[in-house]
């Protein structure tokens, strides 16, 4: 099914972000929902964003509390395992 296209501009990866401190998808599937915003506070354990495998919704949540500096996908992207997902500082 066709997904529409975001027009945020948070959901462009962010070229001066230290993505080898992101949090990584930790199995492959697609993006549907981004809970945050760049520049939003999160707490450990809040749903960041959803990410669809094998039929099935997985919140993935903050590993730690601070800021969110990227979001490093858009709605509707596919991802890897391992790919990077989110930044927080």
């Amino acid at each position: 099914k066709p997904v529409a296209e975001s027009n945020e501009e948070s959901a462009a990866p962010a070229t001066n972000a230290n993505v080898a401190n992101a949090t990584k998808a930790p199995l492959p599937g697609t993006i549907t929902a981004i809970n945050v915003n760049v520049g939003d506070e999160v707490k450990a354990g809040d749903a960041v964003l959803v990410l669809e495998a094998m039929k099935m919704a997985n919140n993935i949540e903050a590993e730690k509390s601070g800021k969110i500096a990227a979001i490093c996908v858009k709605i509707g992207q596919s991802v890897l395992e391992d790919d990077a997902l989110f930044v927080i500082e």
